[in-house]
């Protein structure tokens, strides 16, 4: 039996959307919180609305949070569960889709994302504009929008989130992605550290995409590793690499699935992680060696390459389970209409 546990620590709007397709009996809301305000909104909500829910203990690291759902999926009677962050959301397919695949007579461990699709902030009417001197970014994703903190009310647009074209991965692989200024040591810096991660990143994820997301556990998964604290960004992709490994040494199984018509959608449109650690700067107002993409980037690159010295990154092929899955008759997935069903016949990539 499949439960899904939706983690939030600050947003309760987009947490209330998940009652819109999930059903109060297959899921919980586990509130990791430091925010004492939200935690009181998120326990009354799910008091008020009889939904089941835990309070665990916050440190401010995604990964504590995760570590706490993979705690109660341990100690449930489920047989898998499917981690959500909270600002995300599931599609009614990706709901039939995970009870099926858990439901299947030898279920894999552990279950990544390929094709993820997502919804990154629009860049306002116009698209994107620059004063060629300065490059100063006049997009806004809130023209229209009375609520910040609301998802559906910031303009946003759908794409394949961590897939990257051909051309794309041709200058990262070569140092050429970040534009070095003239005299900067910073861009410099940048620039190298990102050639090193892009690296990695082809070598031992995926040709096409920086992150492949693991959305369903089993409990010898959820058994075997904890997400890593020490890293606010990144530690999902660590736990995808550590399950790899297992997978390649036989501990576990680990399966991919081509998440053509979404299951999984990440949804950015409310500023996460990510976005709030990229552009840090310091106490003097200076992005610095130390600060933003630099920080988190050679952090994670050099985890990789310890990693890699370790022998526990692989470039191992890990097997669709698409094909094992036998949709009903006349099935037409609920997609929320984010892409069109049936799709194309064939995807190709450039």
């Amino acid at each position: 039996m499949t439960h899904f546990y939706i983690l939030c620590c600050r947003n309760l709007i987009a947490v209330k959307r998940h009652l819109n397709t999930l059903s109060k009996a297959d899921f919980s809301i586990v509130i990791n919180t430091l925010d004492s305000d939200f935690k009181t909104e998120a326990e009354n909500y799910c008091q008020q609305e009889n939904i089941s829910y835990y309070i665990t203990q916050s440190d401010g690291t995604p990964a504590t949070g995760k570590n706490s759902v993979l705690d109660l999926f341990l100690s449930s009677d489920y047989s898998h569960a499917v981690l959500v962050d909270g600002d995300d959301f599931i599609t009614p397919h990706g709901i039939w889709t995970y009870k099926y695949i858990a439901n299947m007579e030898t279920p894999p461990d552990a279950l990544a994302l390929e094709y993820q699709y997502g919804i990154w902030r629009q860049t306002g009417y116009g698209g994107l504009q620059y004063y060629m001197e300065d490059l100063t970014y006049l997009g806004n994703p809130y023209i229209g929008c009375d609520n910040k903190n609301n998802p559906e009310k910031i303009q946003g647009f759908g794409t394949r989130v961590f897939l990257q074209d051909k051309e794309w991965w041709e200058r990262s692989l070569k140092g050429q992605q970040v534009y070095i200024y003239p005299n900067d040591e910073y861009s410099k810096n940048l620039s190298e550290v990102h050639q090193k991660w892009m690296k990695y990143c082809y070598k031992y994820i995926s040709e096409w995409e920086t992150h492949l997301r693991v959305v369903l556990f089993s409990k010898k998964a959820a058994n075997l590793y904890r997400y890593d604290s020490d890293f606010t960004i990144g530690e999902d992709t660590l736990m995808y690499l550590n399950y790899k490994d297992a997978h390649v040494k036989g501990t576990l199984t680990l399966k991919h699935l081509f998440d053509r018509y979404p299951t999984y959608v990440y949804d950015t449109r409310v500023k996460g992680v990510v976005e709030e650690n990229k552009d840090e700067i310091n106490s003097e107002g200076i992005l610095q060696d130390d600060y933003g993409w630099y920080l988190w980037l050679k952090k994670l690159a050099d985890k990789y390459e310890q990693m890699e010295n370790e022998g526990k990154l692989h470039t191992n092929k890990i097997d669709l389970i698409n094909d094992e899955i036998v949709w009903p008759e006349n099935y037409v997935p609920d997609v929320q209409k984010l892409v069109n069903y049936p799709g194309k016949q064939k995807i190709i990539f450039n």
